[in-house]
């Protein structure tokens, strides 16, 4: 069964800013990042279990995975078929900042 795929308000932002970030610094290398998630997407779908699991107590599985020409995970979450992206996160960023964005995932 192939999942649906659903990108909270939040991440999309964060992949907005990053993207806007890298081109402002080298013309054309936000739409690199784009690509580069692009792809990290259309593999997780594929294997959803493939990223690296991260520990948390909120009953939700959740896996990051990293792009690799940049120094951001993607995070995100399977809920029924649903596989939910909540966060786009530089490496450099505090860890779990965004923990609390668990609690708008619909189980």
């Amino acid at each position: 069964m192939a999942l649906r795929y659903r990108v909270l308000l939040a991440a999309k932002q964060e992949l907005a800013s990053a993207a806007a970030y890298h081109e402002e610094r080298r013309e054309g290398f936000g739409l690199k990042l784009f690509d580069e998630y692009d792809a990290v997407i259309e593999r997780a779908l594929k294997f959803p279990n493939s990223g690296t699991r991260v520990a948390l107590k909120s009953g939700f599985e959740v896996r990051h995975f990293q792009l690799r020409r940049f120094r951001y995970s993607v995070f995100a979450t399977v809920v029924g078929d649903e596989f939910v992206v909540f966060c786009v996160s530089h490496h450099k960023r505090k860890p779990g900042y965004w923990a609390k964005r668990l609690k708008k995932i619909e189980r």
